[in-house]
């Protein structure tokens, strides 16, 4: 059996060599979530600090990762799957299963073409969720999951890594549409409504595609949540605004619309459960 270091160790260097190379961390302890120090760390510095977050774990603190959320990546993330989801996923694309707890899993999707954006990867895990795969809440684009070999005091068990990517298998076609191992209910989905009142789509459906706002809104909350300077992200949003004309003589005004809601709902809110 391997030691728990040699997992953990091998996980980000796979992760590295299938080209995502560096990587958020995160602990939460005491109801405090920290990440100074621990973001835009390679391979190197990651299991220079792999120690030290054992040791953490030991003492109550969860520990999560992300790939770097300011970057562009192959990769897209689906939490709150089932066992039935998890082996559907892992038996049609590359891709990572963690249970996290007693069949509950994570699954880290590696993506065909060119690396997605945070707002980018937002779009499509908002594409995923929509067909009834995962979590609604965890689509941010930016989401961090929890790191096999550590224990989930949340839960109070261990996070497992139960795949690492076939590589005899495709990658998930980003804008292709969805995942399509297989209907969500025959891989042993929840019922067809969310408790928040949100209805998953039926087959036969077709599928909403995000508008030009919705998917600035998602870079948005992933440029704060990254530590990104909201006023950067006015001036950025509001030289895209005025490429589309969005509210004509007042672009500046639509991204400052913008950044003041995304600031509202997410700033400072770590993405982690």
């Amino acid at each position: 059996m391997d030691r728990i270091e040699d997992i953990q160790e091998r996980f980000f260097a796979e992760l590295t060599g299938l080209g995502v190379d560096r990587f958020d961390l995160g602990v939460r302890k005491d109801g405090k979530f920290r990440q100074a120090g621990l973001s835009g760390l390679i391979f190197g510095d990651v299991t220079k600090r792999l120690g030290w977050l054992r040791a953490e774990n030991k003492k109550g603190a969860d520990v999560y990762f992300r790939p770097a959320a300011a970057e562009s990546w192959p990769i897209v993330f689906v939490d709150d799957l089932t066992t039935g989801q998890a082996r559907a996923l892992a038996g049609k694309y590359q891709c990572w299963i963690v249970e996290t707890s007693v069949k509950r899993h994570h699954a880290w999707i590696l993506t065909s073409g060119k690396p997605l954006l945070v707002w980018q990867r937002y779009a499509v895990q908002k594409m995923i969720v929509s067909t009834g795969w995962g979590d609604p809440g965890s689509k941010s684009g930016d989401h961090f999951g929890r790191v096999p070999g550590f224990k989930n005091w949340k839960r109070g068990e261990w996070v497992n890594l139960k795949e690492s990517p076939n590589q005899d298998l495709m990658r998930l076609s980003p804008w292709g549409g969805v995942l399509h191992p297989g209907t969500p209910e025959a891989a042993g989905t929840r019922p067809a409504k969310f408790a928040g009142g949100e209805r998953r789509m039926g087959r036969g459906e077709s599928m909403k595609m995000q508008t030009e706002s919705e998917k600035e809104f998602g870079w948005t909350c992933g440029w704060l949540r990254s530590g990104g300077d909201p006023e950067e992200a006015v001036r950025r949003l509001t030289l895209r605004a005025a490429e589309r004309g969005k509210w004509g003589k007042s672009p500046e005004g639509y991204a400052r619309l913008t950044v003041e809601n995304a600031q509202r709902i997410y700033q400072k809110v770590p993405n982690c459960y």
